[in-house]
């Protein structure tokens, strides 16, 4: 009944209708994926695990329908060159196909039989595939001259509604959605803060990033203020390093005073009361917090260090030997299902990205493109740094994957625009080689090679 449900029909009409705006023009189709993809309550289909039901967000239908309109338009080799850190992300596909195989052959039979599938896990590569079908069409889109313009004005605009949920909080069903783009929002807003010079609209920039720290104080959520504040941090250094290298005392002596003070001290009132709700929710402290699960993660870990457990296998494992099915931390999750193969090339994965995009910001460009590099290298950053505490890049199906990729698939298009754009330059900077060779050459050489018959 899932395929012939109302949510499910409606999602199929609106990925025929997405087909033919993708065909006739693939820019304003990727433009449309950005919006729909987020569009909540809509499902197609109904995929049955153990223990739960799962329909597909717009986010996968539409990418799948984008990935299939692109790869009709292009040559036998889509992608066509392959720089820098996209051959390592490719990798990852691979390995967890190898993981998959090693984990069945050496399956531990005290683990839950009824919750190892093979389906499942098939389903868990397919996870990991999507974000990067997203991530290389939007690349080679934007690398063909798409204006940077085309993002980070919808995004902001599309981030407006967070003010909408914290004022009726009755109202989260229905848009909060919008935080997803917050997540976006934020950084390049305070990227171009930084670039702006009336002060009245930096400020305005600036609160961009307020609905989004809010939403995490006044709900619990670690990962939204702590990645607000790691944006703003990592923007602070790109624009203003010297206040930053400034501030760093400080900040490590007031870290290193946390730290080493002792369990029983009190606290100051509103830091108290995040930690306390932090342990409310069993996300720090205790049997279920996340320090312990990623011990857990790793005492398990131990027992297959090349390959891991395979992918999607940390449910039935964690079930066994924790007390939690899900390590609740991207990289935890990665060197359990798919070892340190496969940790190791998700970590060369950030480190490449970052390389690439920190190099190019080096290098002279115009302010716009500057801005939006700024506000991805920041938000980046900050992606990496708090998917310590949750799968926040590359989701695990045994934790709502399927789910949370409805929200972070904006991340990927958000990474392949900015390297879309690198990647532009740098075709610009290969073709003007040859014509800045021949300008250079002593002008006996260049008087030779113009006698040459042609």
């Amino acid at each position: 009944m899932g395929w012939l449900s109302f949510p499910s029909l409606l999602g199929m009409a609106i990925a025929a209708a997405f087909a033919v705006v993708a065909t006739r023009n693939l820019a304003r189709g990727l433009a449309w994926y950005a919006v729909l993809g987020a569009v909540p309550f809509i499902e197609v289909g109904a995929f049955s695990g153990n223990d739960l039901v799962q329909g597909l967000p717009l986010a996968e239908v539409l990418g799948v329908v984008l990935l299939a309109v692109w790869l009709l338009q292009q040559s036998w080799w889509p992608i066509g060159k392959i720089r820098g850190f996209e051959g390592v992300l490719l990798l990852l596909l691979p390995a967890s196909v190898l993981s998959l195989a090693s984990g069945m052959v050496f399956l531990d039979r005290d683990v839950p039989q009824q919750n190892v599938k093979l389906s499942v896990s098939i389903g868990q590569i397919l996870l990991f595939a999507w974000p990067m079908a997203v991530y290389f069409v939007t690349s080679r889109i934007v690398e063909r001259g798409l204006p940077i313009e085309r993002w980070w004005k919808p995004t902001l605009w599309m981030a407006v509604p967070q003010v909408v949920l914290l004022a009726v909080p009755a109202s989260r069903p229905y848009v909060s959605w919008s935080i997803y783009f917050g997540l976006i929002a934020a950084p390049l807003a305070f990227a171009r803060a930084t670039y702006e010079r009336d002060w009245r609209r930096a400020i305005g920039y600036c609160l961009f990033g307020v609905p989004l720290f809010l939403e995490g104080l006044w709900t619990g959520k670690a990962f939204l203020y702590g990645y607000v504040l790691i944006a703003f941090a990592a923007v602070a250094a790109l624009r203003a390093r010297r206040m930053l290298w400034l501030a760093l005392p400080a900040i490590g002596l007031a870290a290193s005073m946390v730290l080493l003070l002792p369990e029983d001290t009190a606290l100051p009132g509103p830091l108290a009361g995040l930690v306390e709700q932090e342990r409310s929710q069993q996300s720090w402290g205790g049997e279920a917090g996340r320090g312990q699960l990623m011990e857990d993660a790793l005492n398990i870990w131990v027992r297959y260090p090349i390959l891991g457990v395979g992918p999607a296998n940390c449910y039935p494992y964690m079930l066994r030997y924790s007390i939690l099915g899900t390590p609740h931390s991207q990289y935890a999750d990665l060197i359990l299902e798919c070892g340190v193969i496969g940790l190791g090339i998700f970590l060369l994965f950030i480190a490449g990205a970052w390389r690439t995009g920190f190099i190019a910001l080096k290098q002279v460009g115009d302010t716009e493109r500057d801005i939006f590099l700024v506000g991805w290298l920041a938000s980046f950053t900050a992606l990496a740094v708090v998917s310590i505490t949750g799968d926040y890049m590359m989701h695990s199906i045994r934790n709502g994957g399927i789910g949370m990729f409805a929200g972070f698939y904006l991340q990927w298009i958000f990474l392949g625009a900015a390297m879309g754009l690198i990647r532009r330059e740098q075709t610009a900077t290969a073709a003007a080689e040859p014509t800045l060779r021949l300008a250079w050459q002593p002008d006996s050489v260049r008087a030779i090679s113009e006698r040459e018959p042609r």
